[in-house]
């Protein structure tokens, strides 16, 4: 009975430790890198690159725009959208002096 008590005590404190284990702390989110427990690793929704740094992940990619956080697209000048996949229409906005198509 002792034995299974003591049995029992431990694996509360192995669960507490894993459940403490499993949360992540961000050191500096805009670089992705966060603290999990004592280790450091690359947050949720980033990976490491080819020179070691921690870079967003764009699930569904960004067609005309840089993915600047986990499924963030910043677009380039002309497009909008999640994906940044749809062009604006400039004409819209201000005459043009030139047939828009």
């Amino acid at each position: 009975m002792m034995m299974d008590l003591m049995f029992l005590c431990l694996m509360c404190v192995c669960a507490a430790e894993v459940s403490h284990a499993l949360r992540s702390s961000p050191l500096h989110p805009s670089d992705g890198l966060c603290r999990y427990s004592w280790t450091q690793n690359c947050c949720w929704g980033w990976t490491r690159n080819s020179q070691g740094r921690c870079t967003p992940v764009c699930e569904s990619g960004c067609k005309h725009g840089d993915c600047v956080g986990p499924d963030q697209c910043r677009c380039h000048a002309g497009f909008t959208g999640k994906t940044c996949n749809q062009d604006v229409n400039e004409c819209a906005f201000r005459p043009c002096k030139f047939r828009c198509a």
